[in-house]
């Protein structure tokens, strides 16, 4: 079986290689969406694994390409992230055609059972396919804006807790 990992970090991506690999799968890695898509076409993998915040093309906008293109669509396709954790991020990725959503990091055994029933699935052909994008381009722009503004709330939430953190330290 033909796994493509894509995530902008090399260590993320190496890990999940070796792992991957060491189980006797046959791995191609991206570093972002707008590559994954040029190898998904090349490599025509029976899984893509990918990261959602990713500069160029992000993890949503990937697999909604994917699942749009007649000849990508059926690929199973997981979301394996860290920063985008909630239940809005969760459903958004779901209702794009995802067969997972799993939140990094997770126990490396744990990650390999879920990789082996999707693909069991996938093999079974009990992954649902979408006939026709269950989103458009302007409800998935929408979506995604709503959950980017809320990530962004936290993240400047987070920076201004630090730095008062930062001030009483210094005082």
């Amino acid at each position: 079986m033909k796994i493509l990992v894509v995530d902008d970090n090399e260590d993320a991506r190496l890990l999940q290689e070796t792992i991957l690999a060491g189980q006797g799968y046959t791995i191609e890695c991206a570093e972002n969406g707008v590559e994954a898509l040029k190898i998904a076409a090349r490599f025509r993998p029976d899984m893509i694994i990918s990261d959602i915040f990713m500069p160029e093309m992000d993890g949503f906008d990937l697999c909604h390409a994917v699942k749009n293109d007649k000849r990508l669509r059926t690929i199973a396709f997981v979301f394996y992230t860290a920063a985008y954790t909630d239940a809005k991020a969760e459903a958004l990725g779901m209702e794009l055609g995802a067969s997972r959503f799993i939140v990094k990091p997770m126990d490396t055994e744990e990650f390999l059972v879920e990789i082996e029933k999707v693909l069991k699935e996938y093999k079974e052909g009990k992954l649902p396919v979408p006939e026709h994008p269950k989103l458009g381009d302007e409800e998935l722009d929408s979506k995604h804006d709503k959950i980017q503004l809320e990530k962004l709330k936290e993240r400047v939430k987070e920076l201004e807790r630090e730095k008062k953190e930062l001030e009483e330290s210094e005082e």
